[in-house]
């Protein structure tokens, strides 16, 4: 499977939709790029046959390129639709040709670094697959895949350092305002003051039009797989960074 073939796609979809945080619409991200979609049950009422070609295929979804549709069953469990939808988008981004297991693979790699990507994993500071699957809206499944993921992604950029697009990547979701990697963004329901990367829907207090939260949102577990001090992590950003 080619890794960075899949991490350049994942970034071009960032760039061509402006995504700049998460979770983000997948229902724009697929409209942007062309594509209706169509539930299940619609199909059903409109087009039997269709359905029962749908339902033959998956249960989750299924993508018509001929007439440019995804179809997907919206009342899947635990945020699994957001996954299914991004595998469909994964076939068309990497401009897969028939079925095979190689492309079911990476556009299951796709969909998972497009929705929860380990430096967003990295900056949130979860480290537990259901807060993940909250902040991310992903599934628990799928949260597990992320962490997974994150955890052979630093494990590299420790050993080695940023590759190209994990540079691209960081000045993607660099804020020049708030003057961080923001992987969430929303507004406060009380105040309704932007805030920055925080799982919470509101602020602790209104100081300014914009709120950062750096405090981590968990407790490193003893078998956590690298435990390192703040100041080695800073160190090692800036060699990822900046070559230093």
């Amino acid at each position: 499977m080619n890794y960075t073939k899949i991490y350049t796609a994942v970034l071009k979809v960032y760039q061509d939709c402006d995504i700049h945080s998460f979770p983000f619409s997948c229902e724009d991200v697929i409209s942007h790029y062309g594509y209706r979609l169509i539930s299940y049950r619609q199909a059903a009422e409109q087009r039997k046959e269709l359905y029962d070609i749908c339902m033959l295929c998956s249960q989750d979804a299924f993508l018509d390129k001929n007439n440019h549709m995804i179809l997907y069953n919206p009342h899947a469990l635990s945020n699994r639709p957001r996954f299914s939808l991004m595998h469909e988008l994964g076939h068309i981004i990497l401009e897969h040709q028939g079925e095979d297991d190689e492309q079911e693979k990476e556009a299951n790699m796709f969909a998972g670094m497009l929705l929860a990507p380990p430096m967003a994993v990295h900056y949130s500071r979860l480290r537990e697959p259901d807060r993940i699957s909250s902040a991310f809206e992903i599934s628990y499944d799928a949260a597990c895949c992320a962490l997974n993921q994150y955890y052979r992604w630093y494990e590299y950029v420790l050993a080695s350092k940023m590759s190209s697009q994990d540079k691209q990547m960081y000045r993607h979701f660099y804020d020049e305002e708030a003057k961080c990697f923001v992987w969430t963004r929303h507004t406060c329901n009380i105040c309704h003051s932007t805030i920055l990367n925080s799982p919470l829907k509101t602020c602790p207090s209104c100081p300014s039009k914009v709120y950062v939260s750096y405090t981590p949102t968990y407790i490193p577990s003893k078998n956590m797989l690298h435990t390192v001090q703040n100041h080695t992590l800073r160190r090692a950003e800036q060699r990822w960074l900046y070559d230093v």
